[in-house]
């Protein structure tokens, strides 16, 4: 039996390139996705199956022999037509509200972009991501757009820039100090009082919903006091830092803690600007009754479903007209992840044209149906502040998408709105992404009236190009910080209310955080701790600086260390998955597995798809199972790597009144490393994850016979730019 395997060029390996290679700069490529040696589902339909080969004409002449010779073998040599996948430059998301009852030029509204990569396709979404697994891939040198879509203000200012204000929301940006007029301040620029009735508040570098706060205009100066004044240093943080750890490791989600976790998110964010906008409906959707329980609890699931205010996803790519086929690497460009925005090494043409192809939509529902408005009676002087933050809780519950709740609720749209969004937006995002990434000399460019925005962009270019330009990182970071001028630096490290000078502090504090990651990734951690320490002297309840100070302790094999700032991070900011998943592994390497299990369930409580934290959490539920002692572990000395845990740190067991029943422990355990083969791909488990796999698996009799394991935490890898 002959047979051949038919490929594409798509999907052959790249060499790796010649010149040597200063290992700490290297960063994973980013090649097209792999693609099992099968056919497409729908070519998969057309083979015939087994049993019908006798009765296949091709395949029967294929194998019988000829009347003319006995010898001779007749073969298809034309074969299986498998598509070539189609090469695109950008692979990206648009969330927008649409409302067709509205004038055409006032239907589609755009909230923000986004990278495909990064992006959940729950539920309804699925398809588009198997679409372009299927479909497409990313060029060796996709454009780097980061900086550009991560950031809120910066999307709104290229909008603009490129003549399409029409499709955003009316927006404005602010510094985050707060004053008594910056209220009218805000509903003069949305269009005055009396023409605005809502206003939606956002941070310019959050996902996931984080930090948006949608607020009555009579209310917007108590909301905005207590978004911009932070707790002082001292007693108030103290108490802040222990209820809040406490919180997230106890399993509280978004939404029973309300308002609260966003007056978190903007005490913790680094960008020294805010924007304001006007608050915009979609076309209220009306959820089927598979929907609506999809996820949610039985008691949930007999609720009728409503009608709800939602958010409209489109998927899209972006290709260069012609190409099909994969282009080569440019000498000097890096990963996707890597490369600068604002890098001068094979920077792109700004006159390089791009077209878009739609993979699909669907609707991102809230986790209130539309129904009843909440009280949007303003808040007088001396009014009571815990009336007005449960009324906000239960707005932003019907208007902000549920992507950030344990539900998520998704919802099909119609064929005809799509396309309709698909017109509105054609001209548009080509333009948008054509007019080049945001460089050095286009952010000093635009942004140098604003030296405190221009800092913050030009250090979140430093951040991006890191990985590849390590020196030009740092010293771009410095150019950031000189850009703020020495008299402010200077007046903000004497303030003693640190709310009146919070954009400078948030600014230096982002700068100083990122000097400290250059360092660590420059094997320099000792002055890396010195840095993130600078960091939060800036800028205390800046959770992101905690996490990597907990990852340098963590590296310091200073585990006690690290699991104090991990917890830090957590409670000041509760929906941070990667502190979560360093605090379990550290528990793990101390041999509290207990408490490993409740950073894992926490985690997975708000993000459900993480794979390292399915596990950490099966890791800890096996070794309380085997119930390791001492003494097998304090025999193995202390090494310098990730396998194993310090024999002193051992010593440390977990409670056992925290310990769950054997079988829960079984059953959850097992369930955990399936999940996480499950989310991580089929070589994400490691043989000794499969043995503990294995044991859960095994008849509990035998089970004492299976060698035991140490404690084997998966390092985690990134941080935030």
């Amino acid at each position: 039996v002959a047979f051949i395997v038919v490929g594409s060029e798509a999907d052959k390996m790249h060499s790796i390139p010649s010149r040597p290679m200063d290992p700490r700069s290297w960063t994973p490529r980013f090649y097209p996705p792999h693609r099992p040696m099968v056919a497409p589902p729908r070519l998969m339909a057309k083979r015939p199956s087994p049993t019908s080969w006798a009765s296949s004409a091709p395949l029967a002449a294929a194998v019988a022999p000829t009347p003319s010779s006995a010898s001779a073998a007749t073969v298809d040599k034309t074969p299986s037509p498998i598509p070539s996948p189609t090469v695109v430059v950008f692979w990206g998301i648009c969330d927008v509200k649409y409302d067709p009852r509205l004038p055409e030029g006032r239907r589609v509204r755009v909230l923000e972009l986004g990278d495909g990569r990064a992006s959940r396709f729950s539920h309804h979404g699925a398809v588009l991501r198997d679409k372009f697994a299927n479909e497409y891939c990313l060029d060796h040198c996709p454009i780097k757009r980061q900086v550009l879509v991560e950031n809120k203000k910066l999307t709104h200012d290229r909008f603009v820039s490129e003549g399409f204000a029409h499709l955003r929301p009316l927006t404005s940006s602010y510094p985050r100090r707060y004053s008594a007029e910056l209220a009218d301040q805000i509903l003069c620029d949305l269009g005055g009082r009396n023409r605005v009735s809502t206003v939606v508040l956002k941070l310019c570098n959050r996902c996931r919903g984080a930090g948006v706060v949608v607020v009555p205009a009579g209310s917007l100066d108590a909301v905005l006091r207590r978004l911009l004044v932070l707790p002082q240093p001292g007693q108030e943080l103290d108490a802040l830092l222990e209820q809040g750890e406490k919180a997230a490791l106890a399993g509280e989600t978004a939404e029973q803690r309300g308002f609260e976790e966003q007056c978190l998110h903007w005490w913790s964010n680094e960008c020294p600007v805010f924007i304001a906008e006007e608050c915009c409906s979609s076309l209220l959707v009306e959820a089927d009754e598979a929907l609506d329980t999809r996820g949610s609890s039985s008691e949930e699931a007999d609720e009728k479903p409503g009608e709800f205010d939602g958010t409209l996803r489109v998927a899209f790519v972006l290709r260069k007209p012609g190409r099909v086929r994969q282009g080569s690497r440019e000498e000097g460009s890096g990963s996707d992840h890597g490369a600068a925005e604002g890098s001068t090494s094979g920077q792109e043409s700004t006159a390089e044209q791009y077209e878009v192809e739609w993979l699909g939509g669907y609707w991102k529902l809230p986790r209130a149906a539309s129904g009843q408005r909440a009280s949007e009676a303003p808040l007088e002087s001396g009014g009571d502040l815990s009336s007005l933050e449960e009324s906000l809780a239960e707005t932003r519950a019907r208007i902000v998408s549920s992507f950030s709740s344990a539900e998520k609720r998704t919802a099909a749209v119609n064929p005809s709105h799509l396309e309709e969004v698909y017109r509105a937006l054609a001209p548009a995002l080509p333009r948008v992404f054509q007019a080049g990434p945001l460089g050095v000399q286009v952010i000093m460019s635009n942004y140098r009236q604003d030296p405190l925005l221009c800092a913050f962009a030009l250090a979140r270019s430093a951040a991006a190009m890191r990985a590849h330009r390590l020196q030009k990182a740092q010293g771009l970071l410095e150019l950031a910080r000189g850009m703020i001028p020495a008299k402010v630096v200077a007046a903000a490290a004497v303030e003693k209310d640190s709310s009146g000078t919070l954009p400078e502090r948030s600014v230096l504090s982002y700068i100083e955080r990122n000097l400290g990651v250059c360092r660590m990734m420059d094997q320099r951690r000792r002055e890396a701790l010195s840095c993130f320490d600078k960091s939060l002297q800036w800028l205390p309840t800046n959770a992101t600086a905690y996490y990597i100070k907990g990852r340098c302790h963590e590296d310091l094999h200073d585990y006690e260390a690290a699991v104090g700032c991990q917890t830090k991070a957590l409670a000041l900011d509760p929906d941070f998955k990667l502190p979560y998943i360093g605090l379990a592994n550290c528990q793990l390497r101390l041999g509290n597995f207990a408490e490993a299990a409740l950073a894992g369930e926490a985690c997975l409580l708000r993000h459900p798809d993480a794979a390292l934290a399915h596990l950490a959490l099966g890791q800890a539920m096996y070794h309380l199972l085997r119930g390791v002692d001492d003494a097998s572990l304090s025999d193995r000395p202390p090494a310098d790597n990730d396998d194993t845990i310090d024999g002193d740190a051992a010593a440390a067991l977990a409670t056992p009144a925290a310990v769950p029943p054997p079988a829960a422990m079984v059953e959850r355990g097992l369930a955990s490393l399936e999940a996480a083969r499950e989310k991580g791909g089929a070589a994400f488990l490691q043989p000794v994850d499969e043995r503990m796999l294995e044991y859960f698996q095994t008849n509990p009799t035998e089970r004492d016979r299976l060698p035991k394991e140490q404690p084997h935490p998966r390092k985690v890898i990134g941080w935030r730019p």
